[in-house]
Parts: structure tokens; sequence; C-alpha cells
């Protein structure tokens, strides 16, 4: 099963469920008066903007601690869709169950609990429904629209010496930048193929080209990238090495920079 996007599980977006929710069932109740919920409501006493106000406080707190407890139950784990959808349902059902207890011992104390259940889980299902619908599609594209802007955050653009635009390739496909005199070798990933591309600019320049996008300076020569390393050791004469990929060259690291290079492996 596909698991959700992590903004499912931040806490400023549990706010939207337990605000837009129960606003939107008090406005629907209120303006379109939904499959005789007006008679039903109104419990023969005149109380229909009363029983209204009451259930969207049901609502509202159910809601709260529901989504409260979610956010503190997933916040550290995998979501599935299953388990997101299977969530919602029980808390429309719960607020349900909470609303027909407050109609069937206070606004209609000789109606039966059960048929009251009934009735009352109709209308949290059938209103309930939209505003669900409607925030749980807006943070998918909001997910979406981030997924594109993090992927656009990690391309690196690296011009030459005279500033122009030479090369465009994702951060994550580069495996080391090593300096060569007046230029440096930038080694990356073409699909599967290791290629390697000659800039004209010094690797101080490069640096800062690079810089929060993944890359970390090992050697006063080299940069390389934490995703492409697979181990630290000691090559001849006790010279540290990064061992890379499969069919790429280790790469040195200097005693100055070793400890935040490991930090990160």
């Amino acid at each position: 099963m596909e698991n959700m996007p992590a903004i499912f599980r931040r806490l400023p977006v549990q706010v939207w469920y337990f605000l837009a929710a129960p606003l939107f069932f008090m406005a629907f109740l209120l303006v379109y008066c939904p499959f005789d919920s007006k008679l039903f409501l109104d419990a023969g006493r005149d109380l229909f903007y009363f029983n209204v106000t009451i259930l969207f406080s049901i609502i509202f707190v159910t809601l709260v601690i529901t989504r409260l407890v979610f956010h503190f139950i997933f916040r550290g784990r995998e979501l599935s869709l299953f388990s997101f959808i299977g969530w919602c349902l029980a808390e429309m059902l719960l607020a349900a169950a909470f609303m027909a207890l407050f109609m069937s011992l206070i606004a209609s104390p000789h109606t039966p609990y059960f048929w009251t259940l009934g009735r009352c889980a109709r209308l949290s299902y059938l209103i309930l429904s939209y505003p669900y619908a409607i925030i749980t599609l807006s943070l998918f594209l909001a997910s979406r629209t981030e997924e594109a802007e993090m992927k656009q955050d990690r391309m690196l653009r690296l011009t030459d010496e005279n500033q122009k635009l030479k090369l465009v390739i994702a951060s994550s496909s580069v495996v080391y930048i090593a300096a060569e005199e007046n230029y440096v070798r930038i080694h990356y990933y073409e699909g599967i193929r290791l290629k390697d591309y000659a800039l004209r600019n010094s690797m101080k320049a490069v640096e800062s080209l690079v810089e929060g996008k993944g890359l970390v300076r090992c050697h006063r020569s080299y940069m390389l990238n934490p995703l492409h390393v697979k181990a630290l050791s000691k090559g001849k004469e006790g010279v540290i090495e990064a061992e890379m990929d499969a069919g790429c060259p280790p790469v040195p690291v200097s005693k100055r920079y070793y400890d935040n290079l490991s930090s990160l492996l």
C-alpha cells in the first residue's frame, strides 16, 4: 500500500481538519438542512440552532483530540493510505457516536440511541466527507509542489570563471569533484554510466556553487557526495580514503575533514 506524503503527519495540518470540518458541518446544516435534519435536530422543541451549535462543538472537540493523537502516533512512522482512510472514517464515526449520545439523552430523550446513531452517522459521513476530501486533495497538491521545489533546489548549476552556465545536473548524481590546476573535474552519473566534465573554475568558487546541495569537502582538492561513499578506510602509508561506488576510484580524505564526513555516513 502506498505511503502518504510526510505533510499529512505535520501538526499544523491537523488544525485544518479540526477547524474546517466542524465549521463546514455547521454551515452545511444551516444552509441546506439535508435529509430532514431540521426536523430531526429541532427535536419538537424549537431547538434546531441550539442543537446544531452543540453538534458543532462535539465534532470540534472530538477532532481536536483524535487529530492530536493521530499526530503523535504517526509523526515518526510511515502512514499508509489504508491507515489514513481508516483513521478518517473512524473519527467521523466517533463524532457521530457522541452526537447521537447528546441527541438521545438531552435533545430527544425518548428516541432510541441506535436509531439516533444511524441518523447522526449519515449526517457525519455525508457532510464531513466534503471537507475531508477537499483538505486531503489540497495536501496532495501541496506535497507535489514541495517535492518539485526540493528537486529544483537540488539541481546544481555550475558556471565557469566567467559566470557562464556550463553544466546543470542533479546533486545526487555527482560522485565527487576534483581540482586539476585551473580546472575542476566533475565526476557524475548519467543513468548508470560514470562520466566526467572539466570545468574551468576554482575549487573555492565551485564550493560556493554547491553549498547546501549535499556535497562536502573532504580534502583540499576534493569534494564528494556522502550518498556514494561505501566506507572510510586507511590505504597505503596510512592515508585515509573514501571507498566510493563500484567503478569509482577511492577519494582521499584529510584528517581535517574526517570527523565531519564520518558523521554524515
